[in-house]
């Protein structure tokens, strides 16, 4: 075969099945398409898509996955060679050699650890199945908690691949978590009889769910407003601690970036606001965004505010003081709303770091419990100044499907597995 330019690939589908005279002496047929986009752009996905005529655009048209049992797909991409393949009565799919029509997906934070699986030889309607929410506390590593959940779900054949979104920074296919002393690895996740496994940051998990979420999964925070298409994403939320990932987008390519976006330096904007940071530095040293956007983070407002206001010192867990702000009780109310204020403001700041104005998508378990429509959160991401002009046209979004991570994990298995 000719060798062909960087901006020219080859895309070889072989189907089996097909009547004799169009089988060569290897019992196959082999049809060449060519594709006129970077290799570095064409995914296994697209490569199906041209394969079987599925695109939207068309192109030269192949072999049609509806006349066969079975479809390989065979892409050089990079160097190296990229497999998907779907049957007919099934329509399962294959990476590589192996079968993947289910995935198990985890989220795991400091709080929870929660288990999924995704069927994903559908690119519509995922659903996950066999899903179990577990208190991290009762577990002394994940791989005991990972090992409790395959246990109980007694899987008849287990999927052999694995997508596991958490809390803190990948290096390597390793992870330590941010917010409690455990630590695993994709060949950890081997070892246990993965034949794929893929660790990734929890918000980028929710970056690589974008494109699978519509309408249906968030709600507005403030006006309704239409995101400009093709630009990046931002997402971000408060739970244990504070996470931060970006979805790049460019002329119809997107890639997750993950971030540590939670640890840049908390940033004041009222003279009360200067205040909580005095203080703050003298508990911590340096006082990042987690110190005040987070559980822990809502606990230490109250008890700044507090103390500013000459009240006595009190044990107060973030749930009991969003509950008895909502409750009334002045003092936790006003802990609340400056947590919401705070929130829009570092919004607003990652949607200006990040050029956002493809939108601003708020996830974490804090925010579900609080009424950021109706608070300082959407004031203060749009009071930037000379920029406001920037930040007031994006959307503000509240994720709702708590499914999110899961299907962000599968779809990362999909994509970078």
């Amino acid at each position: 075969m000719q060798t062909h330019h960087c901006f020219e690939s080859i895309l070889l589908a072989t189907v089996r099945g097909l009547p004799s005279s169009w089988r060569s002496s290897t019992n196959r047929a082999t049809r060449v398409a060519r594709c006129r986009r970077p290799i570095r752009h064409l995914s296994c996905r697209s490569a199906f898509d041209l394969a079987t005529n599925e695109s939207a655009g068309g192109g030269p048209r192949a072999l049609s996955a509806a006349d066969h049992r079975v479809t390989n797909i065979k892409v050089r991409w990079g160097g190296r060679y990229c497999h998907a393949f779907r049957s007919r009565y099934s329509g399962r799919r294959f990476i590589g050699d192996i079968f993947m029509a289910a995935v198990l997906v985890g989220d795991v934070g400091g709080t929870h650890v929660r288990f999924g699986v995704v069927d994903v030889s559908q690119n519509s309607s995922r659903t996950v199945e066999h899903r179990a929410d577990l208190a991290a506390d009762q577990f002394s590593s994940f791989q005991r908690a990972l090992l409790s959940y395959l246990d109980a779900c007694g899987f008849g054949v287990a999927p052999t691949i694995a997508a596991i979104a958490v809390a803190g920074p990948v290096r390597g296919g390793a992870v330590k978590f941010t917010n409690r002393n455990w630590e695993t690895s994709e060949a950890e996740l081997r070892k246990l009889g993965f034949e794929r496994a893929l660790l990734i940051n929890d918000f980028v998990a929710l970056a690589c769910a974008m494109p699978v979420l519509n309408e249906s999964d968030w709600i507005p925070i403030g006006p309704q407003l239409t995101e400009a298409a093709d630009e990046p994403i931002t997402i971000l939320g408060a739970g244990t601690g504070f996470g931060v990932s970006c979805l790049t987008r460019f002329r119809g390519h997107s890639l997750p970036m993950a971030t540590e976006g939670g640890h840049i330096g908390f940033a004041p904007a009222t003279d009360e606001e200067v205040e909580v940071l005095r203080i703050l530095a003298r508990r911590f040293g340096h006082v990042s965004i987690e110190r005040a956007l987070s559980g822990p983070g809502l606990e230490n407002l109250k008890s700044v505010l507090d103390e500013l206001g000459g009240y006595p010192s009190e044990a107060a867990a973030a749930p009991d003081i969003v509950a008895r702000a909502k409750a009334g009780e002045a003092r936790c109310k006003a802990a609340v709303d400056m947590f919401c204020g705070i929130f829009g403001g570092v919004a607003g700041d990652f949607a200006l770091a990040h050029g956002a104005r493809g939108g601003v998508y708020i996830a974490g378990g804090i925010a579900h419990n609080l009424d950021l429509t109706h608070s300082a959160f959407r004031a203060q991401f749009e009071s930037k100044g000379r920029l406001s002009y920037y930040v007031s046209p994006i959307p503000t979004r509240l994720i709702t499907n708590e499914n999110a991570a899961f299907l962000g994990a599968a779809q990362a298995a999909i994509e970078f597995g």
